[in-house]
């Protein structure tokens, strides 16, 4: 929750500039609210960077529904939420993402694979099946299952190239949501053919 306040969100992101080597920065995300810091002295900053051509989108982390909506009150202009979603913490179906669907704002989901606890060992065995009948790995069941979702985007933690070149990257979209029914509450996945 730190460089909340106005100069801080501008230095924060000259620093971030220069380290960079770049004369902007394409999405700029808040990474935790600080209830020390009036969200006002937050979007001041952010609109301060955006005026002056040094962000062209910003975004905000970690977010509840009422902190969202006030800062898309203060700035409609922010289109981008990143909040932490998995198999293991799915509360932003809840409010968060009907409020994106129906806001057109694009949701970004951290932590995706929850360290590849995917909802305990019971969902993880009948998740398995499902993935070994499509040949995929669990982390590509789920992907899938998120991609699938208007708006949304999934951050996993990529720690090798063998699963950045997997089908992961490429069929992940092929994934839809009426498939987990039975596993995960009114959700399904269905494997469509690849090209």
């Amino acid at each position: 929750p730190e460089h909340m306040k106005t100069k801080d969100v501008i230095a924060s992101c000259e620093r971030s500039l220069k380290i960079m080597g770049t004369d902007y920065i394409d999405l700029l995300t808040t990474h935790w609210p600080n209830p020390a810091t009036p969200i006002e002295e937050t979007v001041a900053g952010l609109m301060k960077l955006l005026d002056q051509g040094k962000v062209r989108e910003v975004g905000v982390g970690n977010v509840s529904l009422r902190e969202l909506m006030e800062y898309r009150y203060l700035m409609p202009v922010i289109r981008n939420v990143q909040n932490e979603y998995n198999l293991f913490d799915r509360s932003v179906e809840v409010e968060i993402l009907p409020y994106c669907k129906e806001h057109d704002v694009k949701f970004f989901a951290y932590s995706p694979l929850d360290g590849g606890h995917f909802g305990g060992p019971k969902k993880k065995v009948r998740l398995q099946n499902i993935a070994d009948e499509a040949k995929v790995s669990l982390a590509e069941v789920w992907i899938g299952y998120l991609l699938a979702s208007k708006n949304v985007f999934a951050l996993p933690r990529i720690n090798s190239k063998g699963f950045a070149n997997s089908h992961f990257a490429k069929y992940a979209s092929y994934f839809l949501r009426d498939g987990l029914n039975a596993i995960y509450g009114g959700v399904s996945i269905k494997v469509l053919p690849s090209e």
